[in-house]
């Protein structure tokens, strides 16, 4: 029976994708765990590559660029996954209501249904909210799912304390995280400084070791060999 489960790998274990070494998307690629992911952006394209990854003297702390105004950012799975991610970059504060339609600074991002976020390890002062039903009055709007944000008051440099901020999330039995800014800065840059993926443990797609899948010919060959051997035992016997 296990050579008819075809394993997901030989060592189903979390990995990371390669934020840094991405251009911006469409991109895909393959993990050492067998897992299979693409990045899109939707409608696009994403602007400001060629180059996904920012860092250096654009930023203190590297994330993978996302500017929402290009669309939401959809990460996808070949399995499912349990996903560790952590986002930075979110310096823009409250909207301001000036011009019509009031101009949104306020970073933040709405997540899919299920995300956790922990902002309890940052300085209070900062201001960081995550809300996990989108229904927090200091929005723009309810958004109805997870929602991450910085509500402190803007710091426009890179180096700053709201900008080098990393805030922890996770996201589990899924094979899509979509990063949505409806409500939020459409332009400002932010985006994942991390994402570990870990495949689901199921019999279908993991295995401590290569097991091999037998073809229909091997199975028929097997099914003739058990039936000679049987009809065999059974001469011996009479």
């Amino acid at each position: 029976m296990l050579g008819l489960l075809a394993p997901l790998t030989a060592n189903a274990a979390p990995a990371n994708v390669p934020l840094s070494t991405l251009d911006i998307p469409p991109q895909n690629g393959r993990l050492s765990n067998g897992v299979k992911w693409s990045v899109v952006t939707d409608p696009g394209p994403q602007r400001g590559g060629p180059a996904g990854w920012v860092d250096g003297t654009s930023a203190a702390i590297g994330f993978y660029r996302w500017n929402p105004e290009d669309g939401d950012q959809i990460w996808t799975f070949s399995v499912p996954v349990n996903l560790s991610f952590s986002f930075t970059n979110f310096q823009g504060g409250p909207n301001t209501t000036s011009g019509n339609p009031p101009t949104r600074n306020t970073e933040g991002v709405v997540l899919p249904a299920g995300t956790v976020c922990d902002v309890s390890g940052l300085d209070p002062l900062l201001e960081f909210i995550f809300d996990p039903t989108g229904a927090d009055t200091r929005l723009e709007s309810p958004t109805g799912l997870p929602t991450l944000w910085h509500n402190g008051p803007t710091q426009n440099n890179y180096g700053s304390d709201a900008a080098n901020a990393i805030i922890p999330c996770t996201l589990n039995n899924v094979t899509e995280l979509r990063l949505n800014g409806e409500g939020f800065s459409p332009t400002y840059t932010r985006g994942l400084h991390s994402l570990t993926v870990n495949p689901v443990a199921s019999p279908f797609n993991v295995s401590t070791t290569s097991v091999p899948v037998l073809n229909p010919v091997s199975l028929a060959l097997l099914a003739l060999a058990l039936g000679g051997l049987a009809f065999w035992r059974r001469r011996q016997i009479s």
